[in-house]
């Protein structure tokens, strides 16, 4: 049985329940029992109850903001890596050598790739907001 059930109210309920089942499987090829409101939804035994749960809701509330700054963070890294391409390109043109210091060490440029470097500044940046917090 699909999930998909439809409830109709109104004073032509039922016309309206039986075309919309009739279009729902002619246009999107599933089967979604539309019934008017009127009808006992639990009429065949195959409907349930659907009831939600107050702890996934809470838990889906709390994980939005993580996820938008998650994808905050990874456009923020994507629009990086096409410029620090080039930088990589730049430093290993030139004789001299380059590296990138952090606290969690040295990076030299010219053998770096984009993704080790967008790393470096994520540390970075996060030590210094770290930093910041602490004042």
């Amino acid at each position: 049985m699909s999930g998909l059930h439809l409830i109709v109210e109104g004073d032509d309920a039922a016309t309206v329940a039986a075309e919309l089942e009739a279009w729902v499987h002619s246009e999107l090829g599933t089967a979604a029992p539309a019934r008017p409101l009127t009808d006992s939804l639990a009429s065949d035994g195959e409907d349930e109850v659907m009831r939600s749960d107050p702890v996934a809701i809470a838990a889906l509330v709390i994980s939005i903001p993580g996820g938008i700054l998650s994808v905050l963070d990874l456009a923020k890294r994507i629009d990086l890596i096409p410029k620090l391409r080039k930088l990589l390109a730049l430093v290993s043109a030139r004789r001299a050598r380059v590296k990138l210091r952090t606290r969690q060490g040295e990076l030299p440029l010219p053998g770096a790739t984009a993704d080790q470097v967008v790393q470096a500044l994520a540390d970075a940046e996060a030590e210094a907001a770290a930093r910041d917090d602490d004042r």
